[in-house]
């Protein structure tokens, strides 16, 4: 058996885990059987101590030593017993009696007791101390209510280990038994069930690994995983044998493929696979022969076409140069052109400015013509004022002239009575004369002021009608200013309408030449790549030139496309 065998694995990770399982599971058993001693033998304790304080209740209640220790001599003198130490404290907590086994160290017991004695009144205390366990009791309860005393008793636990020790070494030496026998039971199956089969199933591999297959069948008669193995070994085993045949079949078949590849890479697409092979590979042999007959076909087809395109690339070459020829030309005759229409453009702009200029000076002419007639209209009411104020005046010379009239009759009037009164009457004859000539300066003075009042009022009559005829000239005027404004508005908007139009025209112009160089611009690159079209066509000529065809294909005897659409072209230009 070898050491990689399935069988020794599978038994190892037995072994390990039936190990673990049982190390577990008595580990358990040990700790469940222990605590279970463990509590059988504390309330053995427990009964006893509490035999032990209600013995000794009446010794403990009179302190008297003796029959305290009587209470408790039975189980000092039985050697089966472990007792380490007893205590008897009356009920206030002093010692009656003692006892004390050899070797042991008393103060920590004592103390144990002294400190949980109390407690014990309402119940047993346990306290678990190195190597012992403690239980205090206390006796039966007085008149009073309270205990008579106490009763401490410590319990060896070195028997209780030692005995939960052999339980445990007797577990682990029934289960190790039983894992023993368990082990050998399923390994001795295992090799029956699984790793016989499967070593047989090994060796078979190995054979077919080495390329022999002439072994028997290995039969598998089970229904179980190991024989679905065995039938998939005998499956391979007869699917190995069957391919064997047919890599026989495709060696020959792939000998006459290599020889047919071999005349297709010298150009030959005459050469034809006439050896039928064996069973489905007779299809291979007829699809190669189709493919290249249709390979044979292309390649003809593509001879003719190539010749075709080689000289329609040399026409659409020529053309090409031609358009290109005219576009360059079309667009240095719309750069003069559109430069003429740009320089129109300007003087157009130029007059629209001037126009504004002149419509502007109109608008001031009319408004200080309207000014004028303002002033005009001005100077009329103040001459019609001077008129008003002349008829005033009038009025006034015209009063001035009835108080010299009047003056002069009182002063006449003065010079009557003057005269009456004779030499009392010279010094008023006197003043009457002074009087007398003064109203006649004055009657002269406003016949003067009436004269120039007159010439005065004629003189503004004669400037109203003046300035009302200056009104109207201004009024024509003004009128005449204003048509002229509305048709220099009317010059500018038109000459602002063309100049915008012609903008837009020169714009259009503008991208109709960047359109015409980028097609200048696309026919050099049409060029380019008719060019590249037309080297491709002969590298192609010269390619299928090399493959060996059924009839060749004259070369020169292709349609001219390009040159018959020239034609066509031709002829309805010169139809129109």
């Amino acid at each position: 058996m070898r050491l990689n065998s399935l069988q020794i694995k599978f038994g190892l990770g037995l072994l390990v885990a039936s190990s673990l399982g049982i190390a577990i599971s008595t580990q358990l058993a040990v700790s469940k059987a222990g605590h279970a001693v463990t509590e059988l033998a504390r309330v053995n304790w427990d009964k006893q101590t509490e035999a032990i304080a209600v013995g000794a209740a009446g010794g403990l209640k009179w302190k008297k030593a003796d029959i305290v220790a009587e209470s408790y001599a039975a189980i000092v003198a039985d050697p089966e017993k472990p007792v380490d130490r007893i205590v008897a404290l009356s009920a206030t907590g002093e010692t009656v009696a003692h006892y004390t086994r050899e070797g042991i160290d008393a103060a920590a017991i004592d103390a144990a007791i002294k400190g949980n004695f109390a407690a014990a009144a309402q119940g047993h205390q346990s306290i678990s101390l190195p190597d012992a366990d403690l239980i205090i009791a206390a006796a039966p309860k007085g008149k009073d209510g309270k205990p008579q005393g106490y009763v401490g008793v410590a319990w060896r636990t070195d028997q209780i280990n030692a005995l939960r020790a052999s339980l445990a070494w007797s577990l682990i030496a029934v289960q190790a038994a039983v894992l023993i026998g368990t082990l050998m039971f399923l390994l001795f199956t295992m090799r029956q069930m699984i790793t016989g089969p499967l070593q047989r199933i090994a060796a078979r591999i190995e054979e077919f690994s080495a390329g022999r297959y002439d072994g028997a069948n290995l039969g598998g008669k089970r229904q179980d995983e190991v024989g679905v193995i065995m039938n998939a070994v005998d499956e391979f085993r007869d699917s190995a044998i069957r391919r064997q045949k047919s890599e026989k079949q495709t060696e020959q078949a792939v000998h006459e493929l290599a020889d047919a590849l071999h005349k297709l890479s010298t150009g030959d697409l005459t050469h034809k696979i006439d050896k039928r092979f064996d069973g489905a590979l007779d299809k291979l042999r007829q699809d190669w022969n189709v493919a290249v007959a249709k390979l044979e076909q292309a390649i003809a087809v593509i001879s003719t076409s190539s010749t075709d395109l080689n000289m329609a690339s040399e026409e659409i070459a020529q053309t090409s140069d031609e358009l290109a020829d005219r576009g360059e030309r079309q667009a240095s005759d719309l750069h003069d052109a559109a430069t003429a229409l740009q320089e129109v453009t300007q003087g157009i702009q130029e007059t629209v400015r001037n126009v504004r200029d002149v419509t502007g000076a109109v608008h001031r002419a009319r408004q200080q013509a309207a000014q004028a007639s303002g002033v005009t209209q001005s100077a009329i009411d103040a001459m019609n004022r001077i008129a008003e104020t002349s008829g005033q005046i009038t009025k006034i010379t015209q009063m001035i002239d009835e108080i010299s009239f009047q003056t002069n009759l009182l002063a006449l009037n003065a010079g009557v009575e003057a005269a009456r009164a004779g030499d009392f009457g010279k010094g008023f004859a006197v003043v009457a004369v002074e009087v007398r000539a003064l109203s006649q300066r004055s009657a002269e003075a406003a016949e003067d002021i009436k004269k120039l009042i007159a010439n005065s009022e004629g003189q503004v009559l004669e400037g109203v009608k003046l300035v009302r005829s200056t009104a109207e000239l201004l009024g024509q005027i003004a009128a005449r200013v204003e048509e002229i404004d509305t048709l220099a508005g009317h010059v500018a908007e038109g000459a602002e309408t063309q100049a915008e139009r012609l903008g837009k025209v020169n714009t259009s112009i503008d991208g109709v030449s960047m359109i015409i160089q980028q097609n200048a611009a696309m026919s050099e690159e049409s060029n380019a790549a008719t060019q590249r079209l037309h080297q491709a066509a002969r590298e192609v000529t010269e390619l299928v030139g090399e493959f060996k065809v059924n009839g060749s294909p004259s070369r020169h005897g292709g349609r001219q496309p390009v040159a018959e659409q020239q034609k066509r072209v031709a002829a309805l230009a010169g139809a129109a």
